[in-house]
């Protein structure tokens, strides 16, 4: 039997890493070790936007003029944008075609969960747009409302198929 965790290979094809396919227990292994190293890149993500955005108030208060802040604030963006985010979604996606749910075929689950990423993927952006003047910020706010009123249904169905289940 091969069990094979694709989101930690997702994660290591990522970072261009290379990933081994073992059998029985020696892969069990690999998968924990594989859901470890993901756990500890997003805890040391989190502390640097944690440590930036604190580096970016004690600025403001004391109006000092570091410029690494802007790099830092695009490192931060980057990270939520290709990390964090898809990581989510995928999570989600896969917790949801595990469950039986006759409401949804698996294809417009996964219509559903792409429009809902680039929903979040377009409104994430549109709001470091806004906050950093960059041009581009009110179209993308367009784009989150138009996918928002596109998964917004997908959402209430499957979520009042959940509640009429239970």
């Amino acid at each position: 039997m091969l069990y094979i965790d694709k989101l930690s290979i997702i994660v290591y094809v990522m970072a261009g890493r290379c990933v081994f396919f073992l059998q029985g227990p020696l892969m069990q292994l690999n998968s924990i070790i594989m859901k470890k190293n993901i756990l500890l890149l997003a805890s040391v993500v989190m502390i640097i936007e944690f440590s930036s955005t604190f580096l970016q108030g004690l600025r403001l208060l004391n109006n000092y003029n570091w410029a690494f802040m802007e790099d830092l604030a695009f490192i931060n963006q980057y990270a939520l944008c290709f990390f964090i985010v898809p990581l989510y979604w995928y999570h989600q996606y896969k917790l949801d075609l595990q469950q039986p749910n006759d409401a949804v075929s698996p294809a417009w689950k996964g219509v559903a969960y792409a429009t809902g990423f680039c929903c979040s993927e377009a409104l994430v952006n549109a709001v470091f747009f806004k906050l950093m003047h960059l041009p581009g910020g009110n179209q993308l706010f367009i784009l989150a409302a138009v996918l928002g009123v596109i998964y917004v249904p997908f959402y209430f169905i499957r979520k009042s198929f959940l509640i009429s289940n239970f």
